[in-house]
């Protein structure tokens, strides 16, 4: 049994599905699907059952979930208090100031947990900002929007995050598949000015001749959620910035992506990026919830 099977098992578990799992773990569908068999084969038992695009759990295998768990925590506890790697040494994080808070007070947990003896510095930037801290090395890495970084040998993609239009769940566009920016026209709409998408979405809006009614505009992610949730507005913000009180409805002809991830300076020793790797795996950006474990009859 390797600890790579466990791994894989544990994620196919938590996110439900095969594909999540590979996205969770940056390998391929089928690299999980060969672990899952081969712990199955080495246990005498069927762990998981598949079932049309998910999985669902048998008994076994949501006994056998709990102990992996906790095989997993406790190599990991290991792993960092026998790493040799400089104590004291400060982590210095970087993060664009829109990046989903749920993923990313769970990154930091989770950093905490496999660095009990580090310092990690944080700071939050636009991705200017944060392009430039990293090239003058004022910090290590950053958690940023990789969509036009043309050096992928030092970046980790996160997660793809499209825009939606958000708006409150009894709002006539609720109940929409999708929308065309031409349903904007007119609309009472709460201005993101925090945007890093701003003067793009600004030069698209003009092009298509759209002019939404502006009735708020602010800064704070917090504050424009509450006031869509108020039905004051609809607003356009990435859909990992969505919370569950709104309704997020696609927007078919603004095919506009956020590529979240991370980047590390050539600085960086290869001991503190993997601790940070480390830190990554578990983190759920999207902020779904972690699935009801189900067993089977």
């Amino acid at each position: 049994m390797e600890i790579s099977q466990i791994r894989y098992f544990v994620a196919l578990v938590e996110t439900g599905s095969m594909t999540k799992a590979a996205q969770r773990l940056y390998v391929t569908q089928p690299a999980v699907s060969a672990a899952v068999h081969r712990l199955e084969d080495e246990l005498g038992v069927t762990l998981v059952e598949r079932q049309g695009r998910g999985v669902r759990i048998t008994i076994e295998g949501t006994q056998f979930y709990r102990r992996a768990r906790n095989i997993i925590n406790e190599y990991r506890a290991a792993k960092a208090e026998t790493r040799p790697y400089s104590k004291g040494k400060p982590i210095r994080i970087g993060c664009l100031s829109t990046f989903p808070v749920h993923g990313l007070s769970s990154f930091l947990s989770r950093l905490g947990d496999v660095t009990p003896d580090h310092v990690v510095e944080f700071s939050e930037g636009s991705p200017v900002v944060l392009d430039e801290w990293l090239r003058r090395e004022r910090i290590d890495v950053a958690l940023t929007d990789l969509t036009h970084h043309k050096q992928p040998d030092r970046t980790r993609a996160l997660l793809k995050d499209p825009f939606v239009v958000a708006v409150s769940p009894d709002h006539p566009f609720a109940s929409r598949a999708s929308l065309h920016l031409a349903d904007l026209h007119g609309q009472p709409f709460v201005l993101r000015t925090n945007c890093e998408l701003l003067p793009e979405s600004n030069q698209v809006f003009k092009g298509k001749g759209v002019r939404p009614h502006i009735v708020a505009r602010t800064a704070r992610e917090s504050l424009a959620l509450d006031l869509v949730i108020a039905g004051i507005g609809l607003t356009l913000l990435p859909a990992s910035l969505a919370c569950e009180r709104v309704t997020r409805i696609p927007v078919e002809d603004f095919e506009r992506n956020r590529q979240l991830g991370l980047r590390w300076s050539t600085t960086l020793d290869a001991s503190s990026l993997e601790l940070l790797l480390d830190a990554l795996e578990d983190v759920h950006w999207s902020g779904r919830k972690t699935p009801v474990l189900r067993e089977s009859s």
